[in-house]
């Protein structure tokens, strides 16, 4: 399992940056689509797996105040992780 990964939105815009992200990072990175309300759902669905991801970009995602603390909180917890 590849450790970059990169969490970006299904819209124009952002599956650019993500083709932009898998570009520079190259073959060792993989793309996630996911959204600003299962951001943090998505973040933690990859510490479940074996081998969670060293390094995490988010690109153009839209997140709503009321998920701030959730996104953080999963982001911490990734780290904590390792």
């Amino acid at each position: 399992m590849s450790r970059t990964l990169i969490l970006t939105h299904a819209d124009l815009d952002g599956m650019v940056s993500g083709i932009l992200l898998l570009t520079k990072l190259g073959p060792g990175a993989r793309a996630k689509i996911t959204n600003g309300s299962k951001l943090a759902e998505a973040i933690r669905s990859e510490m479940a797996n074996d081998e969670c991801p060293g390094s995490v970009y988010i690109a153009d995602i839209p997140l709503d105040r009321a998920h701030n603390a959730d996104v953080y909180n999963a982001l911490e917890m990734l780290v904590q992780k390792g």
